[in-house]
């Protein structure tokens, strides 16, 4: 979805507020929900040959890897080096290496999923479906708290800032809680908008 279909919902209530402003408030917006609730998530598979770096490609377009949640290799989840030595049992462990996963002990061949939580480039001109479906008006409360903050401008209107505030919080606590829980609003579909287009990244 583009981005500038956000900015076209957010403009009630903003006169004469330039796109590109109206565009960043809705990325940074969109770049909190997604950090905070865990909601973008794709799945990436991958088929392994052994210990090594598997970069996690291709990342969809305008976003970037934020985390990973699970990995499995043959239904089997495979364990974060980061939980500590000495609590990994015998067998394959992955740590992160930028936009790659790296196996840290041989699995032999099959096939990773890589369960992976993704947010928005700063400067997406595009944004997952999920936002627009899903989380449009928290998006709009939290554009309007930035935007309406603004000193002396057609757009300014500080009487209204604590509420679009307050609701913009209430919202990212909503999302908050989805992130705890594994994402359950994210899971109901595929949120890779732009699995279509082929690629890896399921």
């Amino acid at each position: 979805m583009k981005a500038l279909a956000f900015a076209d919902r957010c403009r009630d209530d903003l006169p004469g507020v330039p796109s590109p402003l109206l565009i960043r408030a809705v990325n940074e917006c969109a770049r909190e929900l997604c950090r905070v609730g865990r909601l973008w998530r794709v799945t990436f598979q991958i088929e392994t040959d052994g210990a090594g770096v598997y970069p996690l490609t291709p990342l969809p377009e305008c976003g970037r890897l934020h985390d990973i949640d699970v990995v499995t290799l043959q239904d089997h989840e495979v364990l974060n080096v980061s939980r500590g030595a000495s609590d990994l049992p015998e067998g394959t462990h992955w740590t992160r290496s930028g936009d790659a996963i790296e196996l840290r002990c041989d699995p032999g061949t099959g096939t990773l999923v890589v369960q992976a939580v993704l947010i928005p480039d700063p400067d997406a001109t595009e944004l997952p479906d999920i936002l627009y479906d899903e989380w449009i008006e928290a998006i709009q409360h939290g554009v309007k708290a930035r935007l309406m903050a603004s000193p002396n401008k057609t757009w300014s209107a500080p009487q209204l800032v604590t509420y679009h505030a307050d609701q913009w919080a209430t919202k990212l606590a909503i999302a908050r809680s989805y992130g705890r829980a594994g994402g359950t609003t994210a899971r109901r579909r595929s949120v890779d908008p732009w699995a279509r287009r082929g690629g890896r990244a399921l």
